[in-house]
C-alpha cells in the first residue's frame, strides 16, 4: 500500500514504467486502483488526481469538498490507456468513485448517497509509445493535517491487446 498523508505535495500513489514496444497501434492497458480516503480534519477537503504518461498529463481535477468524518471513505480509479489508431496517439478513459464515509456494517464504505463522488474520465495524449513511457498516478491533497490521508491498497495493471 502506499499512503500520501500530511502533505500538499503531489505524490504518486502508483507508478509503473511501460516497456517501448508494446502497446501496439489498438492495444492498452487497464489500471485499476483500489484503497482509502480519510478526512478527519474537522474542515472539509480536497484531493487533487493527475493521470500522466510519460511527460502528457492525460487527466488532472480535484475532488469536491469532502466532508470531515471519523471513517474512511473506499474509492476506486479505473481506466483503459490505449493507442488510437497509432503509437503516437493515446485516448484515456474510465471512472472515479469515492464512497459515503458513513461506516458500514463490515469493511469501509456505505451505500447512502450523502458526499458522494462518482465521475467519467476521459483524457487524450500524443506520446511516442514505442520507447518507454511511464504511467503514474499523482495524489495532492488541499491542505497538508496528519487527519488527511488517501491510501492506495490495490493495484491491478492489465494489458489488453
Amino acid at each position: 500500500s502506499v499512503a500520501v498523508t500530511n502533505t500538499i505535495v503531489e505524490t504518486a500513489i502508483y507508478t509503473f514504467s511501460i516497456p517501448g514496444g508494446t502497446l501496439g497501434t489498438q492495444s492498452g492497458v487497464r489500471l485499476n486502483l483500489i484503497g482509502q480516503y480519510l478526512n478527519n480534519s474537522g474542515a472539509t477537503k480536497t484531493v487533487r488526481i493527475r493521470i500522466l504518461y510519460g511527460a502528457a498529463v492525460m487527466f488532472d481535477d480535484t475532488s469536491i469538498a469532502f466532508a470531515t468524518a471519523t471513517t474512511n471513505r473506499a474509492y476506486n480509479l479505473n481506466f483503459d490507456l490505449f493507442n488510437a489508431g497509432a503509437t503516437n496517439s493515446q485516448k484515456l478513459g474510465g471512472f472515479s468513485s469515492f464512497s459515503n464515509s458513513s461506516a458500514p456494517a463490515v469493511g469501509t464504505g456505505d451505500f447512502t448517497i450523502t458526499n458522494v463522488l462518482n465521475s467519467i474520465i476521459y483524457g487524450s495524449a500524443a506520446t511516442d509509445s514505442t520507447v518507454a513511457q511511464t504511467l503514474t498516478v499523482y495524489v495532492t491533497h488541499s491542505a497538508a493535517n496528519a487527519a488527511v490521508t488517501m491510501t492506495n491498497q490495490m493495484a491491478t495493471l492489465q494489458f489488453l491487446y
